[in-house]
């Protein structure tokens, strides 16, 4: 499918949001609900038309799990900036939709963290998961805004997160393998 030279595939399942996952060849995946009309998810990429240039251009420049260079403080700054813009008003969409009520989004530079929610429903999530493939970064911010309902990481707090997150364990295990090589790449550079 095409918008104005955007191509994309759609992936459908039973999952309750629509998620744009640039992959690391450029191509676009739009993981869509079943149910979701062809406008919609038209719409979704368009209006994500940005954020998929940008990280086509970063995915360009840093091909993470391939790439062993140390992240440098510039990348890092242009990695903060990026995400600052982004995520405060994705975790406040997701909240929304969810129907948590949180308190302050912090976007940070983190050296072995994705995020984290604190007894304030503050939430804080780790700039460099804009390297990451959308659905991971969706993942770490519903796996905090479960934080809110359950401070800990019991049963029933994973119950919570999963009827929330049908790509949990794709995503954890996105970040034990190619995420852990982009925290090695920025403690060898930016954090060392």
């Amino acid at each position: 499918m095409t918008t104005d030279k955007l191509e994309y595939t759609i992936k459908r399942s039973r999952r309750k949001t629509l998620a744009i996952r640039v992959e690391r060849d450029g191509t676009i995946t739009v993981l869509a609900p079943l149910r979701a009309s062809a406008s919609l998810i038209a719409e979704a990429v368009e209006k994500n038309r940005e954020w998929i240039n940008k990280k086509r251009a970063l995915l360009a420049e840093v091909t993470s799990k391939y790439d062993r260079t140390p992240i440098t403080e510039d990348e890092l700054c242009r990695l903060l900036a990026e995400a600052k813009e982004y995520i405060p008003k994705r975790v406040s969409f997701l909240a929304d939709e969810f129907k948590v009520s949180i308190g302050k989004v912090s976007v940070k530079a983190m050296r072995s963290k994705w995020g984290s929610c604190s007894g304030k429903r503050n939430i804080s999530i780790n700039c460099l998961l804009m390297l990451a493939p959308r659905e991971v970064l969706d993942y770490i911010i519903i796996h905090e805004l479960c934080h809110v309902t359950h401070m800990d990481h019991s049963k029933s707090f994973y119950a919570l997160v999963d009827q929330r997150c049908d790509f949990r364990k794709s995503s954890e295990k996105w970040l034990k393998t190619e995420g852990s090589a982009i925290i090695d790449r920025a403690k060898r550079g930016a954090f060392s």
